[in-house]
C-alpha cells in the first residue's frame, strides 16, 4: 500500500478551529435562540404563523374586550404579557424557547378548552415559531440554516 502524507499547517488549522468551534457551539446557539425570540415577536405583531392568520376572536371575547376598552386591539396583546415573557436560552449545544410567567400563554400557542367548566374552545393561535409536531417553518428553518452555515465559514475562515 501506498501511503502519502500531505502536511499544510493552513489546513491543520482550520480543522483544528473547526473541531473546537463545533464542540461548544455557543455563540450560534445564542443566535439561534436570538432568531427564534425574533420570529415569536414577529408572528405576534402579524397575528399569524407561517402566514397564515390567526383565527377571530369568538364573539363573547369581542363584546367583553369592547366593554373594558381593549378593542379594537391584538388578539393576544392585550398587556404586552405574552410578549414579554417570551424567553429564549441556550446552552453550549442547544437554543430554547418559551414563555414565562404567563398562566394563560400556552393555552394560546396549542389550543384547548379554558374558563369555567371548560366552556370555552379556544383556537390554536400559535405564536411560538414551530407547530403541533414540533417543525419550523420554512422562514424560520432557513434562517436556522443560515445561522449555522454562517458561523461554520465564519469557523474556518
Amino acid at each position: 500500500m501506498i501511503e502519502i502524507k500531505i502536511e499544510s499547517q493552513a489546513l491543520t488549522k482550520a480543522l483544528n478551529t473547526l473541531q473546537i468551534g463545533t464542540t461548544d457551539l455557543t455563540p450560534l446557539m445564542k443566535s439561534i435562540g436570538a432568531e427564534l425570540r425574533s420570529a415569536a415577536e414577529e408572528n405576534l405583531e402579524a397575528e399569524s404563523f407561517a402566514g397564515s392568520a390567526w383565527k377571530d376572536l369568538a364573539a363573547a371575547t369581542l363584546e367583553q374586550r369592547i366593554r373594558v376598552g381593549t378593542w379594537p386591539g391584538k388578539k393576544l396583546q392585550v398587556d404586552g404579557s405574552i410578549g414579554r415573557g417570551i424567553i429564549a436560552q441556550s446552552t453550549h449545544s442547544s437554543a430554547t424557547i418559551g414563555v414565562g410567567g404567563v398562566i394563560y400563554a400556552a393555552i394560546h400557542q396549542l389550543g384547548g378548552t379554558a374558563g369555567r367548566g371548560r366552556a370555552a374552545t379556544i383556537p390554536a393561535r400559535r405564536y411560538l415559531p414551530f407547530d403541533a409536531d414540533g417543525k419550523l417553518p420554512p422562514k424560520t428553518e432557513s434562517a436556522m440554516l443560515a445561522l449555522a452555515h454562517n458561523y461554520l465559514q465564519q469557523l474556518v475562515n
